[in-house]
């Protein structure tokens, strides 16, 4: 008897972490990035949720016309609805093929992603923006219309993108080599000048396919030559 409990125990404990894992790689593959030139923040949106979990990134309180959203660093932003009606709008993500919107957890991803994306947005607006040189612009994308157009095309600096989220890093910027072993790692957002990739272990979003990683990688029809690397904290 106690062998059998013993097995059925072990089989009940492979399934749960079978289905973690095909759900982990959902964050990866039900959904790309689109038309619009926003790498950094769907890198940061999928790493964000990889590392901490969907739904669990920040936390979202329910108010009158829309949320109240506390981050980690203990900052905190109002969006109403119309906002996030306009995240949704604007992000560009594109549903993969293999996602069933039919799925509670393609669902939830989904609908979390783009309540991150408006909450980046709102930072910037209300927060300021940290360019490449970690200087603030407070004044700049000072709403969050301007904020939101900003996020949506080239020219935001993946060194700091983390901190739209109220997160933080572990290790600083660092270089990219062949030799280093992301499989361990949760939270890694692989970049260069122009383009950044989510990490799920030694796999990059390619555009919600997984592809090694590698020196020289092909995701979709461009190649992507990694330089950095940060880690979520």
């Amino acid at each position: 008897m106690k062998s059998t409990a013993k097995l059925f125990f072990v089989i009940i404990l492979f399934t749960a972490r079978q289905a973690l894992a095909q759900n982990e790689q959902l964050i990866f593959t039900s959904f790309f990035q689109g038309a619009r030139d926003n790498c950094a923040s769907v890198a940061l949106l999928k790493s964000a949720m990889y590392k901490y979990g969907v739904g669990k990134v920040v936390t979202c309180q329910q108010q009158a016309g829309g949320i109240h959203v506390t981050l980690r660093n203990g900052q905190a932003v109002d969006l109403s609805n119309d906002e996030l009606a306009a995240s949704r709008a604007a992000n560009g993500f594109i549903p993969s093929e293999n996602a069933d919107p039919s799925n509670p957890v393609v669902a939830h991803i989904f609908g979390y992603a783009d309540t991150l994306y408006a909450v980046e947005a709102k930072y910037i607006a209300t927060y300021g923006y940290s360019g490449c040189d970690g200087a603030i612009v407070s004044t700049q994308y000072n709403t969050y219309a301007l904020a939101l157009q900003f996020i949506s095309k080239p020219g935001v600096c993946t060194d700091n993108v983390y901190k739209y989220l109220g997160l933080s890093i572990t290790g600083g910027i660092q270089n990219y080599t062949e030799q280093i072993d992301f499989s361990a790692m949760k939270g890694v957002i692989l970049y260069n000048m122009p383009h950044a990739i989510a990490l799920y272990q030694n796999q990059g979003d390619g555009y919600g396919t997984l592809v090694p990683v590698a020196p020289v990688m092909k995701l979709n029809k461009f190649k992507f030559k990694p330089k950095w690397f940060i880690v979520l904290n």
